[in-house]
């Protein structure tokens, strides 16, 4: 089975101008390593319009990077939101293994995709963090369990290994090699609620 990537990205604020970031890089690595990867600022795009329903429907796996909530993905802020992908779209994701890296999804549009796709959808069922002073440990596990999910499948798998190593980040800022680095006390408790917020769609 050809592996097409598609990976969705914001930028219009602070986290999501650093999620960005580890999107483009995400992007550079599957590019040898998968036989398509697509990367599209997706930040104000209108999900009635054609291009979202164009990238989705070749995909065999998309990933996002952003801000979300139970019901939906955020492209732009407001009052209300602008939805990128919600309940009513929802079935763009139906062909698509989904990998959401962004606040809350899990609860709503993971388990609703559960009920319209063979497909698996991680993500997280709260608020998904990470230390500015320590990102790079941070963008380190989301991109490589990126990898591994698209390259080998098994989503229960990865969201084990996702919170055996959120875990073992939080030991190493509350008492391991890292406990002396700015802000380790507050990165270790962000990796102590990803590990318990990461799952999989059911």
């Amino acid at each position: 089975m050809p592996k097409n990537v598609l990976i969705l990205a914001t930028k219009y604020d602070r986290p999501t101008s650093r999620t960005f970031q580890w999107a483009k890089e995400l992007h550079d690595t599957f590019i040898s390593k998968v036989d398509a990867c697509f990367f599209v600022d997706v930040t104000g795009l209108c999900p009635a319009g054609g291009a979202l329903a164009a990238f989705t429907k070749i995909a065999t796996h998309v990933i996002y990077y952003g801000h979300g909530e139970p019901d939906w993905w955020t492209a732009l802020p407001g009052n209300p939101n602008t939805e990128l992908i919600g309940q009513s779209n929802l079935n763009l994701l139906q062909s698509a293994a989904v990998y959401a890296v962004c606040c809350s999804s899990l609860t709503g549009l993971g388990s609703q995709h559960a009920h319209i796709s063979s497909r698996s959808y991680i993500g997280y069922d709260d608020k998904f963090r990470f230390d500015y002073e320590n990102e790079d440990d941070f963008k380190q596990i989301v991109n490589r369990s990126a990898v591994n999910f698209v390259l080998n499948g098994n989503a229960s798998q990865r969201v084990t290994d996702l919170q055996k190593e959120w875990t073992q980040l939080e030991n190493a800022f509350a008492k391991g090699a890292k406990q002396y680095l700015k802000n380790a006390a507050m990165a270790g408790s962000f990796a102590r609620d990803n590990a318990q917020r990461i799952g999989e769609g059911r």
